[in-house]
């Protein structure tokens, strides 16, 4: 059994080396596997907010519903992206292997140095010291070749970081044309126990208000709208307003959709979906 003690008796070039590889694959994964879920997360809850904002959502237990199927679509994406790949073991012997797939002119040098020196057992069975000692001085000069960024680059995990830098955008962009209800919309969404009021309750004028009248009396009740937005929609509905906010509706719960067929895939261990624009479309359909 290779104990830290052991490993630790690898030369430091190429100890060095594959420890900073290791903690590069570590830092890609962990990087990767936020991102992802904080994509997924703001997209469940632009999704909500969306659908909230378009279709005035009064039944409290259709919010639960939404925050609830975000809140499984997040906690998948997080095990299947962070926590699952960051509790995999990475050796110093994995990682050399990795390395001589890559580079097969290798030939096999870093990864049998790493068993010699580490492996525990006497010196005839592991071979002439001589001939080890060659083997280990022509694996740090390999080693010393190779360059963690170059072997371990940020392409894979760069679509992740750009689907939360573009959620993260685009909630900005909400609160900065429009806090108020961009921030009513969010408690909803993410909060679905408060009472809270929709996007759209303060901007509604009820009069006479709270009031008591006898039993039979009749009473007027004035409904008056201080919203320029509201008061556009009563007198005549835009249309254009509409479709928009249909379609952004239609996208971006698709987002959530695809998210959870992205994890799905991980799960099940598809290496080669769809294409991504067939994808996009069997998740509106799949939404729909």
């Amino acid at each position: 059994m290779i104990t830290e003690d052991l490993i630790r008796q690898l030369p430091k070039p190429i100890l060095d080396k594959l420890e900073g590889l290791i903690r590069r694959v570590k830092g890609l994964l962990l990087v990767k596997g936020l991102c992802a879920t904080l994509a997924v997360a703001l997209a469940a809850i632009l999704a909500i907010m969306v659908i909230d904002a378009t279709l005035t959502l009064y039944s409290g237990t259709v919010r639960w519903i939404l925050t609830l199927a975000g809140l499984v679509a997040t906690l998948a994406t997080a095990w299947f992206y962070l926590i699952r790949p960051l509790s995999k073991k990475l050796s110093l012997t994995i990682i050399a292997r990795i390395l001589e797939t890559r580079h097969p002119d290798l030939q096999e040098r870093i990864s049998s140095s790493v068993e010699l020196l580490a492996t525990p057992g006497a010196a005839e069975t592991k071979g002439s010291k001589a001939l080890i000692a060659k083997l280990v001085e022509s694996a740090v000069t390999d080693v010393g070749q190779l360059d963690p960024k170059i072997e371990f680059r940020a392409n894979r995990a760069s679509r992740f970081v750009a689907s939360a830098g573009v959620a993260i955008a685009i909630l900005l962009a909400a609160f900065a044309l429009w806090p108020k209800i961009t921030g009513t919309l969010l408690a909803r969404a993410v909060l679905p126990f408060l009472n809270v009021g929709n996007a759209f309750a303060d901007s509604i004028q009820v009069n006479p208000g709270s009031t008591k009248v006898p039993v039979g009396a009749p009473v007027t009740i004035d409904v008056t709208t201080i919203n320029p937005r509201l008061q556009e929609i009563v007198s005549g509905p835009p249309a254009g307003l509409l479709t928009v906010s249909i379609i952004g509706a239609i996208w971006t719960a698709s987002s959530a959709v695809e998210g959870i067929r992205t994890v799905l895939n991980r799960a099940y261990r598809v290496s080669n979906p769809p294409a991504y624009a067939w994808r996009r479309t069997l998740s509106i359909l799949q939404f729909l």
